[in-house]
């Protein structure tokens, strides 16, 4: 179901529905691993070069880590529900993203392999469904590409909602109980917010 190259091992690894993973030689194209982690199909792989970890993903919905030095996987993550199609390394980042069949993408971490962001690109409208079947990274500027009926494109840095989430990380926080508010300074701007609702009120 899919075909990567390892160039910096001089390997090449590919998955199929006989629920394996194979590592091939580039010289002379023998097998030099077979991984045998998963319980069904496998449909995607991905290869992280600078950790040197290959991540696999299927039909059994789980997500398998391997390192090719090693003859098993060394981690495994079953947090979705349906089979996943897709997994792409975001270059440049510490994460990788999962996408299954019923919309869910998935953001993980390479440093605790935690889910750091979870959202949906389908829509539950019968007569509009996206369908999604693969997915995709462009690298400048950086963006996911989603492929269905039609293609969906997220910036991946890009901030949806600035009124309740910021870029940067707060640094402190002020409560002013004259006014009811709190003051939370992030990056270049200082938002001030409704203590009693919780909403922004003003953003300097």
């Amino acid at each position: 179901m899919d075909i990567i190259p390892l160039p910096k091992l001089q390997l090449f690894a590919t998955c199929s529905l006989d629920k394996t993973v194979i590592l091939w030689t580039t010289n002379g194209n023998k097998v030099e691993k077979v991984y045998r982690e998963h319980t069904r199909g496998v449909t995607s792989l991905t290869f992280n070069e600078p950790l040197i970890l290959l991540i696999s993903a299927g039909y059994d919905h789980q997500i398998c880590i391997h390192n090719p030095y090693i003859k098993t996987a060394i981690f495994k993550i079953q947090q979705h529900m349906y089979p996943i199609l897709s997994v792409k390394v975001i270059e440049n980042t510490n994460h990788f993203v999962s996408l299954d069949s019923s919309g869910i993408l998935k953001v993980w971490d390479f440093k605790k392999f935690t889910n750091v962001q979870t959202f949906t690109v389908e829509t539950d409208d019968e007569m509009h469904k996206f369908y999604p079947q693969c997915l995709n990274s462009i690298p400048k500027p950086l963006k996911l590409v989603i492929g269905g009926r039609s293609l969906s494109f997220f910036e991946y840095d890009k901030n949806y909602n600035p009124t309740s989430v910021d870029d940067s990380v707060v640094v402190a926080v002020g409560y002013r109980p004259s006014n009811n508010t709190i003051v939370t300074p992030a990056g270049n701007r200082i938002k001030v917010w409704n203590a009693l609702t919780g909403e922004v009120n003003k953003i300097f």
